[in-house]
């Protein structure tokens, strides 16, 4: 929960550097739009952009093999890009494959409007 509802927060780019972010981290983050994930983050946490109610797309890095529980609960996210192929995975959230043979937890996009 570093960085807690932080108001003024609209852009997130997470480094190459960086390996391993927490759970909830930039949850209720209400004018979020940006997100760069690094290449070598291995999983989406639990609630990490949970309540980020202006991210309306992502795009999910190939070093991405889990997406936990409420990752994007809350959000208004309507497309997924999947870093491999630049290629939309994702418009409608009603039935989104995100990663083939990858584990992505049931209630990962709870509430997604």
């Amino acid at each position: 929960e570093a960085f807690y509802y932080c108001e003024n927060i609209t852009t997130i780019i997470i480094p190459d550097s960086v390996t391993s972010k927490g759970d909830y981290v930039f949850q209720s983050c209400p004018n979020l739009t940006n997100i760069i994930i690094g290449r070598n983050i291995p999983n989406i946490g639990n609630g990490v952009f949970w309540g980020c109610g202006n991210l309306v797309d992502i795009t999910i890095p190939n070093s991405i093999t889990s997406i936990g529980d409420n990752a994007f609960s809350s959000t208004n996210l309507t497309t997924i890009y999947y870093e491999e192929e630049k290629r939309k995975i994702c418009t409608s959230l009603a039935a989104c494959p995100i990663v083939e043979n990858n584990d992505v937890e049931l209630l990962t996009m709870y509430e997604c409007m």
